[in-house]
């Protein structure tokens, strides 16, 4: 399997290009979550996550390259050595959706909503502020709050797996609707 470092990317404007070609049919995925796609994303790409992308067929043409996206670039990477892997010429676009928005390019805007990360951020947040306020204000044990979500950072850390950000994920308020999931479709191809 290649490496990511062997992975070809290209710039914002290159990819701008590229899709801007009227002979070209250019396959665009987008390995983000499905609430980040539905969220923004480049028109004409398609939604296949990286959690997802060994799992069913991609259906992307073996003969035509791959331009893989995400936010910073760094799951596209593992997605285009995955693919790379499978046969696929792929490229990754440097610095992902936040370098194309940062060029001025522009994006299909859907729901906004907060982040994973940042709901994880807010929740532990909240957790540990909570129980050093009631560990001195009511009762001593409360500040084994924050020493349990230490502990559960730290077991983040070193095996790769929030158990926090598995639990928000599957929150109503992270669930993409029926109608929100339709609205934002994309073809296979720009081709068919």
């Amino acid at each position: 399997m290649p490496t990511t470092s062997s992975i070809k990317e290209l710039s914002a404007r290159e990819l701008q290009g590229i899709l801007a070609a009227p002979d070209k049919c250019p396959q665009l995925i987008d390995v983000r979550t499905a609430l980040e796609f539905d969220s923004e994303h480049i028109k004409g790409s398609k939604n296949l996550p990286l959690n997802e992308l060994g799992q069913k067929d991609p259906g992307l043409n073996l003969s035509e390259p791959v331009f893989v996206i995400c936010r910073t670039g760094n799951r596209a990477s593992r997605a285009a050595a995955q693919l790379n892997a499978s046969g696929f010429d792929c490229e990754v676009l440097q610095g992902g959706l936040l370098e194309w928005r940062k060029t001025g390019l522009p994006v299909v805007e859907g729901t906004k909503r907060l982040s994973l990360e940042r709901q994880v951020q807010l929740t532990i947040g909240v957790m540990i502020l909570t129980g050093v306020i009631l560990g001195f204000t009511v009762n001593q044990l409360f500040f084994l709050l924050p020493g349990f979500i230490g502990c559960g950072l730290t077991f983040a850390g070193l095996t790769g797996n929030c158990g926090l950000a598995m639990v928000l994920a599957k929150a109503p308020w992270n669930q993409l609707s029926a109608e929100s999931g339709k609205e934002h479709e994309t073809p296979k191809s720009c081709c068919s």
